[in-house]
């Protein structure tokens, strides 16, 4: 499984924002973890990095959006470390070399935390892995100004397109991206995908309005203005909305609950 994670955050280290872009694999029926999985990984790394954004005189790539350590490297996971040893024990026939979860040690000495980035874990004695089930791969990028912004959301693009390549010429590896849009994205998709079950409840609320302003009473009963109270909490919420999309706002999911917000505000009104 693959999934790509994009969000803005403040990075007091950095001066800036960023973004960080997360992939999970998810191998069906694995049995060897760095054939199944992690080789795999290996090679979405090797093609993620080399991926281009195209603008009028240059080239950008990864190496030039992403956020830079003290030594002016990139950023990565340390699971990509991890993965890059693995391999080249694997390439050399070396045996020595193991995961170990949830810490794992290079050969550098350094010691990294992976129990965050491998899901799924089966162990051998001594915490050595013997299959994992998911990878979570992470990948921030820069976004100081509005170029970078621009470049980073086009990055984005390229990378679920590469995703989406990738996954078809591997189909025992499940993947899916996941960017900082995501998240609108799928609301906009879940207001097509569930309309039915919208508009069963659009009749549902509506039909309960009116019922509770209704009175055996028939000099009392006011069923209408039921219905007029919800269509005036509708159009209350529709108009923020469009403010708020004309003024450049971005998806929040706090806006999902803006119209129980209103709608319970005006029951107690009531």
């Amino acid at each position: 499984m693959l999934s790509l994670i994009s969000t803005h955050h403040n990075n007091p280290d950095q001066c800036g924002s960023f973004q960080f872009l997360g992939t999970h694999f998810l191998a069906r029926g694995t049995c060897d973890y760095y054939l199944q999985l992690l080789k795999p990984g290996c090679w979405l790394h090797s093609a993620v990095t080399r991926i281009q954004v195209q603008r009028p005189g240059f080239n950008y790539t990864f190496a030039h959006i992403c956020i830079l350590n003290n030594d002016k490297s990139c950023i990565v996971d340390d699971i990509v470390h991890v993965l890059k040893e693995l391999k080249a024990a694997r390439l050399s026939n070396q045996t020595n070399f193991a995961i170990t979860y949830p810490i794992t040690h290079l050969k550098d000495g350094r010691e990294v935390y992976n129990g965050h980035q491998l899901g799924g874990v089966t162990v051998h004695s001594k915490d050595r892995v013997k299959s994992a089930e998911a990878v979570q791969l992470t990948y921030y990028l820069q976004a100081i100004n509005s170029l970078n912004d621009m470049v980073a959301e086009k990055w984005e693009s390229n990378f679920c397109n590469t995703v989406q390549l990738f996954q078809k010429s591997n189909p025992n590896v499940t993947m899916y991206p996941f960017t900082s849009s995501s998240l609108q994205e799928d609301f906009q998709k879940t207001s097509r995908v569930s309309e039915r079950y919208l508009t069963t409840s659009l009749v549902l609320v509506v039909t309960l309005a009116m019922l509770c302003c209704s009175m055996q009473d028939c000099v009392r009963s006011k069923p209408w203005l039921g219905l007029l109270g919800l269509l005036t909490v509708s159009l209350a919420t529709l108009t923020a909305a469009g403010i708020i999309n004309l003024t450049g706002g971005k998806y929040n999911s706090t806006f999902l609950g803006i119209p129980f917000i209103v709608l319970g505000n005006y029951v107690l009104l009531y």
